[in-house]
């Protein structure tokens, strides 16, 4: 599962994801369900990628309301393609969310202790995401998307048994392009490799939600 993560460091955020122009940002350290995240995409007219806002907690393009059943941040890599809220997303509406870290607890003597998890060698982490739009004719349209996730690979496995699903840069643009068939988009989701990702036991001030400081991702 994925149900926290950071994207702090802005710097080189349009370069990494080639984006044709850089968004208006502030550092985010503690991005939570229900939240606004970025969304990489490609742009209607196919001349790049653009970046957009857009509501994390899916709603299904046929749903009754936004407020009708659960709105997931997650959607899992083994059933996406069957899974009736993710199935028409996964094969035409997928995107790249960008982070540089996420977040899982540990039970520790009866304490959650909050780690963050992000890459050995700096840089960004861009996960595999769906997204879709919620419209009705009396309220503007509502753009929502969830992280694709798989099972954990051995640095994560003591933490937690789901990971984000963490592209390459390599693939983005197979993962972005509506034409990339199914089963070939979804061979990419896979777990990170046992050695990407460093794990720093952070301060508690992430557990609370609405806390967006450097002191979330500050080591212990």
């Amino acid at each position: 599962m994925c149900a926290r993560f950071t994207l702090s460091d802005l710097e080189d955020l349009a370069t990494a994801f080639s984006l044709l122009s850089a968004p208006v940002l502030e550092p985010r350290y503690n991005i939570a369900p229900s939240q606004r995240v970025v969304v990489v995409g490609r742009k209607p007219d196919g001349s790049g990628r653009g970046a957009v806002p857009m509501s994390w907690g899916f709603v299904p393009h046929w749903a009754k309301s936004p407020t009708d059943g659960p709105r997931p941040v997650n959607a899992r890599a083994e059933t996406i393609q069957t899974s009736a809220p993710f199935r028409d997303s996964f094969r035409s509406r997928r995107c790249i969310i960008p982070a540089d870290g996420f977040f899982e607890w540990l039970k520790v003597e009866r304490k959650k202790v909050p780690y963050l998890f992000r890459p050995r060698d700096g840089g960004y982490l861009g996960f595999a995401g769906i997204w879709d739009i919620w419209q009705s004719p009396t309220t503007e349209p509502l753009y929502t998307c969830a992280i694709v996730t798989v099972c954990a690979n051995a640095t994560l496995r003591p933490y937690h048994e789901r990971m984000p699903a963490i592209l390459s840069p390599a693939d983005y643009d197979a993962w972005l392009d509506a034409k990339t068939p199914a089963h070939t988009a979804h061979d990419l989701l896979r777990p990170a490799a046992d050695d990407f990702l460093q794990v720093i036991a952070v301060s508690p001030a992430v557990n609370r939600a609405a806390n967006n400081t450097p002191e979330c991702i500050a080591a212990l």
